[in-house]
């Protein structure tokens, strides 16, 4: 799964629940207005309730090809629920307290909205797939 395709999804579901693009929105360099995901892209980073799920790079690129991992998909869905109180503990082996996604990844998976594997990991560097 690409960020394209995170985005278009992400997208989709704000847009069911009303939420739109910013009047703020900045386009980046490397999605043009004409692109499949624009206003995808538009709604999942800038959008008119301050709930960005996504976020560019800080050379104003999007990069909506580059596959997506597990830690993109919790952060992003962290960010879209607004960043729920995540329990202090860790439950995956993978993930220790100071890693940089354990807040996300915690919160995601005391919500049940994602799970590890049977082993007690995570594996957030893992490419998401369509079905996850």
């Amino acid at each position: 799964m690409t960020r394209y395709d995170l985005a278009y999804t992400v997208a989709t579901a704000m847009k069911k629940a009303g939420i739109g693009a910013s009047k703020d929105y900045k386009p980046f360099s490397d999605v043009p207005q004409n692109h499949w995901a624009y206003q995808a892209v538009a709604i999942a980073t800038s959008n008119d309730r301050n709930m960005d799920a996504m976020s560019g790079y800080g050379d104003g690129t999007f990069r909506g090809d580059k596959e997506i991992n597990r830690f993109g998909l919790a952060l992003t869905l962290y960010a879209l629920l607004n960043r729920p109180q995540a329990p202090d503990a860790a439950s995956f082996a993978d993930v220790p307290k100071e890693h940089w996604a354990h807040a996300a990844v915690e919160a995601m998976a005391a919500n049940e909205i994602i799970d590890g594997f049977a082993d007690g990991t995570f594996r957030g560097d893992r490419p998401l797939t369509r079905y996850e």
